[in-house]
C-alpha cells in the first residue's frame, strides 16, 4: 500500500515558518515516511487577514530559533529532510482567493493512503498507526472555541450541526459534528478524489447553491469555514466510511497529552509555539 504525508503551503512567510516547525517534528519521529509538500506560488495573496495578526504574537527570538520563513530555507529544508517538493501555480482565480481551496491540488496525489497535515500542527510521536485506520476517511471533530468567563477558563466544545446533504434527488438531514480538515487520513485513493471535487463544493457553498450553505453562513458570515463544510459533504455524498480520531491520536484547539498530533489552529498557534518551545519540544534551526 503506497502512502505519504502531505502538506499544502503557500508563499506567506508566517505559514512557511509554521511548516518548518511541524515538518521537522514529523521527520524526527518518522524518519522514513514519505512526505510531499505542495507549494502554491500565490505570492501569499490567497490568505485571509489572519497571518499579519499572527506575526504580532510571535516572539522575535523564538522565531529566529525555531522558524524558517524564507523560501530558499524551505527549499533547502525539503532537500535535507528528503521531502518531495512540488511547486504549483495558484488556482484561486477560480476560487475567490481562498487558501484552503488549494486542496484542489490533492488531485495530483496518487498514493493510496494519505495523511494530510495543516502547517499549524505539532507532531509528538510516530504516526504509522494512523495509517492502520480502516475507514475511508478519518478526521477530528470540528470544535468551537469559547473565551473565558467568570465560570470557565478558555475552552473548546464539540459542535453539533444539522448537516443537509444530497442523496440523489433527495436532501438528507443528519445531526453531527462536521469534520475539522486540518488532520485527515484518506484511504483508497480518496485524497485525489477530494482534490477533484473540493473546488466545486467550496464554490457551491460560497454562492449558496447547496442546501447546506444556509447553516454554514449561520455559523460564519464570511464563509471562511466552507472548506471544512465541503469536506463533510464530500464524505457524506460520496458515501465514504468514516470515523473520528481518538484523542490519543489527534487533538484540536486544546491539548491533553499524550497525543500523537496536536492541531492548534492558526489563531492559537503562537501560544502553543511559545509553550512547546519553552518545554524543549521543538527542533532548533541550524
Amino acid at each position: 500500500m503506497s502512502r505519504a504525508c502531505v502538506y499544502i503551503l503557500n508563499q506567506n512567510p508566517i505559514y512557511r515558518g509554521m511548516f518548518s516547525v511541524s515538518v521537522r517534528m514529523l521527520r524526527k519521529h518518522n524518519p522514513s515516511i514519505p512526505i510531499i509538500l505542495l507549494y502554491i506560488q500565490d505570492a501569499g495573496l490567497d490568505n485571509y487577514k489572519l497571518p499579519s495578526n499572527l506575526a504580532k504574537h510571535i516572539g522575535r527570538d523564538a522565531a529566529k530559533k525555531y522558524m524558517m520563513i524564507e523560501e530558499q530555507e524551505i527549499f533547502d529544508l525539503c532537500k535535507n529532510l528528503h521531502i518531495e517538493l512540488r511547486c504549483l501555480p495558484s488556482p484561486c482565480h477560480l476560487l475567490n482567493r481562498y487558501s484552503s481551496a488549494h486542496r484542489v491540488y490533492l488531485k495530483e496525489i496518487q498514493e493510496e493512503s494519505v495523511l494530510l497535515l495543516d502547517t499549524d500542527t505539532f507532531i509528538f510521536e510516530n504516526i504509522d498507526s494512523l495509517f492502520d485506520k480502516q475507514s475511508d476517511f478519518v478526521a477530528d471533530r470540528m470544535r468551537g472555541y469559547f473565551v473565558s468567563t467568570k465560570d470557565k477558563p478558555p475552552h473548546t466544545e464539540q459542535t453539533s450541526w444539522l448537516v443537509t446533504f444530497k442523496n440523489g434527488l433527495e436532501n438528507i438531514k443528519v445531526k453531527m459534528s462536521p469534520f475539522n480538515s486540518g488532520v485527515v487520513v484518506f484511504h483508497k485513493g480518496k485524497a485525489a478524489l477530494y482534490g477533484e471535487q473540493v473546488g466545486d463544493y467550496c464554490n457551491q457553498l460560497l454562492l449558496k447553491k447547496h442546501p447546506f450553505a444556509d447553516v454554514m453562513y449561520a455559523h460564519r458570515e464570511d464563509a471562511r469555514n466552507r472548506e471544512e463544510c465541503a469536506c463533510t459533504l464530500f464524505v457524506l455524498e460520496n458515501k465514504l466510511t468514516w470515523e473520528y480520531f481518538d484523542k490519543s491520536e489527534v487533538q484540536t484547539h486544546t491539548s491533553e497529552f499524550p497525543t500523537k498530533i496536536f492541531h492548534s489552529t492558526s489563531p492559537a498557534w503562537p501560544y502553543y509555539f511559545d509553550m512547546f518551545g519553552n518545554q524543549g519540544l521543538l527542533m532548533e534551526n541550524g
